[in-house]
């Protein structure tokens, strides 16, 4: 209660004060901080986005839709005070308020209709935390239709993006709304690691940290293969992306530990480079290998003797 007053009244500083104040930024990035128990500051989030008449400052509306990123994320319950026994599985938490349609629905609307980079940029930044719509099974609700206008909406920003930078996320915000598209956009992705535009690997390279293990193997030789880029920087997001798929990384075990820079990059370079590839050969060897469905041919009983 204490906290849903509190996400209330900041709230209420959002729509109460003058647009363009720091006070009424400060309250938007205060609500982002407090995270899903803070649900009850929706209403004055939701009124600063309708329209940039409401709040002109795209840094306040940029703020706002981080903030819906956050208070509008789903809610669980807390972990029991006494863990399970060692070796028992994990219990998943249990739901207590799933994602928000109204965060969502409000962040679909400014992807589509906010004239500023940064804003959208936010947008799908916020939709991607969110993670796709909730499906009721008590009501029985089908996913596909109730994802469906978001898809829609990725779908349309896609087509009429003109910045590249907000594409590559929109790209795996497709993905992750829509199973049936992760082909497709995940080759648009791979495409910009061949690019000579250095942001657009960087940022291809982080949004393909997101997938994780889920990254095909094809997509993680790749990367894999950007250990011999001549950018640094490029090197090193590979480095990180790499270790973010997970088991998968161990494949990329034998390059990393014979890792050695270019002679040409400077020797601070280099050394900072030789770092990360030792750091993550270490990161990725701590990974939990992945449980192997056994052969019940081989590992199965021997055959009775005759």
């Amino acid at each position: 209660e204490e906290m849903a007053r509190a996400a209330q009244a900041m709230s209420s500083t959002v729509t109460k004060t003058l647009p363009g104040s720091m006070l009424r930024l400060h309250a938007a990035r205060c609500l982002a901080l407090l995270g899903p128990e803070a649900h009850a500051g929706l209403p004055g989030l939701v009124y600063i986005l309708e329209s940039p008449t409401k709040e002109p400052s795209w840094e306040i509306r940029q703020a706002v839709a981080a903030a819906l990123g956050r208070i509008g994320a789903p809610l669980y319950e807390d972990p029991p005070a006494v863990p399970p026994p060692a070796g028992a599985p994990p219990t998943p938490p249990k739901l207590r308020r799933p994602v928000s349609k109204t965060a969502m629905d409000k962040l679909a609307f400014v992807l589509l209709s906010d004239p500023s980079s940064g804003v959208r940029m936010e947008a799908v930044q916020a939709l991607l935390i969110l993670g796709p719509p909730h499906a009721d099974p008590l009501k029985k609700e089908d996913y596909k239709a109730v994802a469906k206008p978001y898809i829609e909406a990725v779908g349309k920003r896609i087509k009429e993006e003109k910045e590249d930078g907000i594409r590559v996320w929109l790209y795996l915000l497709a993905m992750m709304y829509n199973g049936e598209s992760f082909k497709e956009n995940l080759a648009h992705l791979s495409g910009y690691l061949n690019g000579s535009d250095q942001a657009m690997r960087l940022n291809a390279l982080a949004a393909l940290s997101v997938l994780g293990p889920n990254m095909p193997e094809d997509t993680f030789l790749q990367v894999r293969d950007m250990l011999l880029h001549r950018d640094p920087e490029t090197v090193a997001a590979a480095m990180s992306c790499l270790v973010a798929a997970g088991d998968l990384g161990r494949k990329a075990l034998p390059e990393l530990e014979r890792f050695a820079p270019p002679a040409e990059f400077p020797k601070d370079v280099q050394e900072r480079l030789k770092k990360l590839a030792d750091e993550a050969v270490k990161a990725i060897k701590t990974i939990p290998a992945e449980e192997k469905p056994k052969d019940v041919k081989k590992d199965g009983p021997p055959p009775p003797k005759k």
